[in-house]
């Protein structure tokens, strides 16, 4: 099951954010345990969106903070050099099995990836990268981007 990141630019009605006239920027389909992962380290807030300025009717949605998106990118980064150790490990067979987990914490990411099983350790190694690029690419875009821009959000659905 996967679950989209959303990079958002909302209008803002002074300290609120509207809907109405919200473009997305990027979305990412990223599997619901990798994004629970990133969750446990940088657990997700709630904000309210109005559907527009009269804001009389709002829902609620969860993002990452805006604070936590340098933190975020450079955990994902070590991750990515962990990852590329522990690939090549399993490339030249220095792992018990070619399904073997990660003995690092940080690759716990990876650990509920469906049908890893039924793959060969090459494809399992390009979901996982494929993955983390798009991670570190989304979250680097907010930062590189939007960085000054009040009305962006990286949300998560």
């Amino acid at each position: 099951m996967s679950t989209s990141l959303n990079l958002v630019i909302y209008q803002r009605n002074g300290d609120d954010l509207v809907e109405e006239g919200m473009r997305t920027a990027r979305c990412e389909q990223i599997p619901l345990s990798t994004l629970n992962t990133i969750r446990e380290k940088f657990p997700s807030q709630k904000r309210n969106i109005y559907y527009d300025g009269a804001k009389e009717d709002f829902f609620e949605i969860d993002y990452f903070a805006r604070d936590d998106v340098p933190k975020i990118i450079n955990w994902l980064r070590i991750i990515f050099n962990n990852l590329l150790i522990h690939e090549y490990k399993l490339l030249n067979s220095e792992a018990d099995t070619p399904f073997s987990q990660p003995k690092d914490s940080n690759l716990t990411l990876f650990n509920n990836l469906p049908s890893q099983r039924e793959l060969d350790p090459t494809s399992v190694a390009i979901a996982k990268f494929r993955i983390l690029i798009s991670l570190i690419d989304i979250f680097s875009e907010m930062q590189a981007k939007y960085v000054t821009e009040p009305g962006a959000i990286l949300k998560l659905g």
